[in-house]
Order: structure tokens, then sequence, then C-alpha cells
């Protein structure tokens, strides 16, 4: 149930975060709680949406050395209704329908400028660097490995 958005809860105060909570006692996981942006980038169409963001990722036989690899293309992902902020439904507001592949500099809805794929790629970069400096990537010497991964990214009307 945690796929496509479908454990998804949308709430408007923080009060509204902490009463879900406190009915669902029976849950044992962890919570995320993600601010709104308040002014995402939108297709031609008005729906909500986000890239994901494919990288490559490999480590050499000797079990030390990372190489990554990002794809300078990408999925563009939108919600099934226009957007609204008054509207907290998870049809306006979650974006979890894959609806076409975008191309670096292609002039789709929205558009996937290189400065976006600067931004994915540094954050990606950024996160696999960490986890291989505090030893949570860790080779098998005398092995190849590889790992296909994705990411999603929500832009605001700024492009940040």
């Amino acid at each position: 149930d945690k796929n496509g958005g479908r454990a998804v809860q949308i709430c408007k105060t923080i009060a509204e975060c902490e009463q879900l909570i406190a009915e669902n006692i029976t849950h044992t996981g962890n919570y995320v709680i993600q601010s709104h942006i308040h002014d995402p980038a939108l297709t031609a169409q008005g729906h909500k949406c986000h890239a994901k963001f494919y990288s490559l990722l490999q480590c050499d036989e000797d079990g030390i050395s990372w190489k990554l690899h990002t794809y300078k293309d990408a999925f563009l992902a939108t919600s099934p209704n226009p957007w609204s902020s008054c509207d907290i439904t998870k049809d306006t507001q979650v974006t979890n329908k894959r609806t076409k592949r975008i191309l670096a500099g292609e002039g789709v809805e929205p558009s996937w400028p290189m400065s976006w794929y600067d931004q994915c790629k540094e954050a990606v970069s950024s996160v696999i660097g960490k986890a291989v400096a505090n030893g949570k990537l860790l080779g098998r010497p005398g092995k190849k490995q590889f790992e296909i991964l994705s990411a999603d990214f929500m832009f605001d009307t700024s492009g940040s």
C-alpha cells in the first residue's frame, strides 16, 4: 500500500498530522512530514509534476572505487487533476503518474532545462558521496557491482 502515493496522507496543519499519528497507533513505522511547495512547477495543462531522475552506480573490482553515471533524460510524473493550493485531495497533490519521458533541453511542459538536470545530479552525487564516506556503501573486493536507482525531484516555478 506504499507505492504510487496510496499511503500518502495530506493535512493542512501540524495538528491534523499529529491527530493522524495518534489515531494510527498500530503503525510502528516512521512518518515523513513534508512541507507544501507554494508555487510548484506545473505542466501546460496546470498539473503538479515532478521529475524522476535515473542514475547508474558502479563499484570497481577493488571494492573501493565508485562511479556515478547520471542520465540526462528523466520521466515526468504528474497528478491526475489540475493543481490548486486549496484542493488537498491526492488526485491534485500527489504526482505519481509517470506520463512522459523528457529529454534534456527538450521543450516539454514543463521543460527539462539543464539547470534542473544539474541540480538533480549534484543532489544525488552528494548523497552517494556521503554514503561512501560514512561507510554506508561497501564494495566487495573481486566483484564488480552496480545499482540502477531513481530519485524524484519537485521544482517550484523559480526552478529550485
